[in-house]
């Protein structure tokens, strides 16, 4: 799946960046950056310590893996990654 997704993304002039298996995706509050130690498989719904605001899981998640995906294209353009994500 990868190597066709590579593929299509250079046939539009895109490119795939690649979250480290274990980046923890869903535990940084999107809104603050404040990351939670520990958030168990089951919880659907939570709410930062921090700011307050209120989190579903998967779209926190998806938020988060954006935020990796233009912080890691940003550093081709000369800024500094983070270092979690792998560019194709």
């Amino acid at each position: 799946m990868l190597r066709q997704l590579t593929y299509k993304a250079a046939r539009r002039g895109g490119e795939v960046v690649v979250a480290d298996r274990w980046y923890p995706s869903s535990k940084p509050c999107s809104n603050c950056g404040d990351k939670l130690e520990r958030l168990d498989l089951g919880v659907r719904q939570w709410s930062c310590p921090v700011c307050h605001a209120m989190h579903d899981r998967d779209v926190n998640a998806a938020i988060n893996l954006r935020n990796l995906a233009v912080s890691s294209t940003a550093a081709a353009c000369g800024g500094d990654s983070s270092g979690i994500a792998l560019r194709l």
